[in-house]
């Protein structure tokens, strides 16, 4: 896997990877009920950044916007599929 790192578009291939590590290990992880049955299930992960400058007195409030824009990300991703 790769390391956080600055904002370029080899950090952005990097967190698509991430991603689709995760859903591919999560799609992969078998479960099954407590009869036995198998339990079909995804993941949709979304990925965003943030800069040391965007970091203000309102910590709270940077880490919503973070959220959101990550939220955002993953919605556009659905829509391409």
């Amino acid at each position: 896997m790769c390391a956080a790192r600055a904002a370029t578009s080899s950090s952005r291939g990097c967190a698509r990877e991430v991603g689709e590590h995760l859903r591919r290990a999560i799609a992969a992880a078998g479960l099954k009920t407590e009869a036995g049955e198998p339990i079909d299930f995804t993941v949709s992960v979304g990925a965003s950044q943030l800069r040391r400058e965007e970091i203000g007195p309102d910590v709270d409030q940077v880490l919503e916007d973070l959220i959101v824009r990550a939220n955002r990300h993953e919605m556009e991703m659905k829509a391409r599929r």
